[in-house]
C-alpha cells in the first residue's frame, strides 16, 4: 500500500496535514474499537454513538489545531441520482433481510433503542453522524486514488460490524462488499466535488432511508 492512499490530496487543503501510512491505518482501526465497546461489549447503540463522536472529535480537533481545514466544496450533478439509488437502500436490504418485526423489535431493544428515542436517533444520523463520519472518513483520511484504498475497507468494516448484529450471517459479506463499494464512491465524489458535501448528502441519505425502513417495519 504507497503511503498517499490514505492521505488527504491538495485539492482539499490538508497535503502537508495528512497522516503518515502507520498513522493513517491507525485512524483506520480506532473507530472499530467504537464497535466493540459499544456494541458488543455494552449492547448500548448510544453508548456506542458517544464513543464515536468523543473519539472522532477528538481526532478532528488535533488535526484542526495542526491547521487542517476541510473544504466542502460543490454538489456535481450526480451526486442526485446516487442519492436517490441511497434512499432505496434501505427498503432493499429490508426486502433482502426479511426478518420478523418482533424480532427486530427485540434486537433494538436489546441495544438499548426504545421506541420513544426514534425522533433523536434519526436526527442524529440526518446530521451530526454524517457531518463527523464525512470530516474523518473522506477528510482527514481522504485520498485521490482511483482505485479503492484501505480507509475505504476500514470504513466498511466498522459499519459492517454494526449491520452485523442485526444482519443474518449469510448477508455479512454483501453488507461488506456494498459498504466498501459506497466508500469509495462517496470519495469519488469528495474528489469532483472538491469538498466533503457529496459525501455528507449521500451518507445522510443512506442512513436515514436504513432507519426509516427500520422503524415502519417495527411500527
Amino acid at each position: 500500500m504507497r503511503n498517499h492512499d490514505l492521505h488527504p490530496d491538495t485539492t482539499m487543503n490538508a497535503s502537508r496535514h495528512s497522516p503518515g501510512l502507520i498513522t493513517g491505518i491507525t485512524l483506520g482501526l480506532l473507530p472499530q474499537f467504537v464497535i466493540i465497546i459499544g456494541i458488543y461489549l455494552f449492547s448500548n447503540a448510544w453508548i456506542a454513538l458517544g464513543i464515536e463522536g468523543f473519539l472522532l472529535g477528538c481526532v478532528l480537533i488535533a488535526w484542526i489545531i495542526r491547521g487542517w481545514r476541510p473544504r466542502l466544496g460543490r454538489i456535481p450533478r450526480v451526486t442526485i441520482p446516487f442519492t436517490l439509488m441511497h434512499l432505496v437502500s434501505g427498503p432493499v436490504l429490508m426486502l433482502l433481510w426479511r426478518q420478523d418485526p418482533e424480532n427486530i423489535t427485540a434486537l433494538l431493544l436489546r441495544l438499548n433503542v426504545h421506541d420513544s428515542q426514534w425522533p433523536l436517533l434519526i436526527f442524529l444520523h440526518c446530521t451530526a453522524v454524517p457531518l463527523f463520519e464525512e470530516l474523518y472518513w473522506r477528510g482527514i483520511l481522504f485520498s485521490n486514488s482511483k482505485k479503492p484504498v484501505l480507509a475505504d475497507l476500514f470504513f466498511s468494516l466498522y459499519h459492517a460490524g454494526i449491520l452485523a448484529v442485526l444482519l443474518p450471517p449469510i448477508l455479512w459479506p454483501a453488507s461488506l462488499v456494498s459498504l466498501a463499494g459506497a466508500a469509495y464512491i462517496w470519495r469519488r465524489l469528495t474528489i469532483l466535488g472538491n469538498g466533503i458535501i457529496p459525501a455528507i448528502i449521500l451518507h445522510a441519505a443512506a442512513d436515514i432511508s436504513l432507519l426509516i425502513t427500520t422503524y415502519w417495519i417495527v411500527h
